[in-house]
C-alpha cells in the first residue's frame, strides 16, 4: 500500500509527459522472457498509444502474480485507496486482482466508480519467467513443465492464483492478442498476431 501510494504521489508531481506515463509492477524473483520486450512490449505500447478503444485502461497483464503488470501512472491512487480499504482481507496481489476485475463480493460499489469503467486488459502469453523457488507465502514452486501450476514463457496467460478475468479469455479471443476482446476486434481483423515466439 505505501509503495503504491508513493509511486502515485511521485507521478502526480511529475510534470508531462511523465504524469501520463505508464508503471510496471514486478517481483524480484522475475525476469523478462527471451525477446518479450522487443517482440511483444514495445509494439504493444505503441499500439496502446494510437488505438482509441485501448487508451482507457486500468492495468494490462503480461504475466502472473503480481507482477509484470502495466499501470498508468493516474491509476495508481485510486488503487492504492482500495488496497489501503481492504487490506485485512488478504494478501495485495488477491486484492489487486478483485479491483481491477470489479469483484463485487469484494469491493463496494463507490470503489468501483472510482475506476471510471476503466478496463482491465490481458496479453496472450506469458511474458516473464519466474525465477524463484518460493512463494510470497512461502510454498514451493514447481519448475514449468514438472508439475507447475505457472505457466511458461509463451504459454497462454492463465494460472490459478489468478481471478477468472485476470486470465486470457482463450474461448473467445482465440485470435486476438489481448482479451476482452470485444473492445479490439473491429479494429484488429487485418492486424495479424505478433510473431510467433522466439
Amino acid at each position: 500500500v505505501l509503495f503504491l501510494r508513493a509511486l502515485a504521489s511521485h507521478a502526480a508531481a511529475a510534470a508531462p509527459p511523465a504524469a501520463h506515463s505508464l508503471v510496471l509492477l514486478m517481483e524480484d524473483d522475475f525476469e523478462w522472457c527471451e525477446g518479450a520486450v522487443q517482440h511483444h512490449v514495445a509494439p504493444l505500447l505503441a499500439r496502446l498509444a494510437h488505438v482509441h478503444a485501448l487508451a482507457d485502461f486500468t492495468a494490462l497483464r503480461l504475466s502472473f502474480g503480481l507482477n509484470g503488470v502495466l499501470m498508468p501512472a493516474a491509476a495508481l491512487r485510486p488503487a492504492a485507496a482500495a488496497l489501503e480499504s481492504a487490506q485485512l482481507r488478504g494478501p495485495a496481489d488477491t486484492l489487486l486482482g478483485a479491483w481491477w476485475t470489479y469483484d463485487s463480493a469484494v469491493w463496494r460499489h463507490e470503489l468501483l466508480r472510482a475506476q471510471g469503467g476503466a478496463q482491465y486488459l490481458v496479453h496472450r502469453f506469458n511474458l516473464m519467467r519466474h525465477i524463484g523457488a518460493v512463494s510470497s507465502s512461502g510454498a514451493p514452486y514447481a519448475a514449468p513443465g514438472a508439475g507447475s501450476h505457472t505457466p511458461a514463457c509463451y504459454a497462454p496467460l492463465f494460472y490459478t492464483g489468478l481471478y477468472v478475468r485476470e486470465n486470457f479469455d482463450l474461448l473467445h479471443c482465440a485470435h486476438q492478442r489481448l482479451s476482452p476482446c470485444w473492445l479490439v476486434e473491429a479494429e484488429t481483423a487485418a492486424d495479424p498476431l505478433y510473431p510467433h515466439p522466439p
